[in-house]
């Protein structure tokens, strides 16, 4: 589920979180095992400052995201990219 008002105090997101909460347990508590709460912020264009004004226009983005109880439902295995020193690709640099 989504929420498109962004709480700016404690309160108004007990608000979000308690109309959230509602519409799960009405709609699929019947389908759920557990509950966990979780939030993400807006998308964020980034850029090159002086270049706001081309924000958004390709895929430099990021958000904030927060699930404090994630640990206690996952196992993280070994394995993936290790750092190094090779250098990462820019968006559209051809790669031979």
């Amino acid at each position: 589920m989504k929420s498109d008002r962004g709480p700016t105090t404690r309160e108004e997101a007990a608000k979000v979180v308690g109309v959230m909460g509602a519409e799960v347990n009405r709609r699929v508590q019947w389908f759920l095992r557990d509950q966990g709460t979780g939030v993400k912020t807006a998308t964020f264009f980034l850029t090159q400052p002086g270049n706001e004004s081309v924000a958004g226009t390709d895929n430099s983005r990021g958000y904030v995201g927060y699930l404090p109880d994630l640990h206690d439902h996952i196992t993280i295995l070994p394995g993936g990219r290790q750092p190094g020193a090779a250098a990462l690709h820019a968006p559209g640099e051809v790669v031979a």
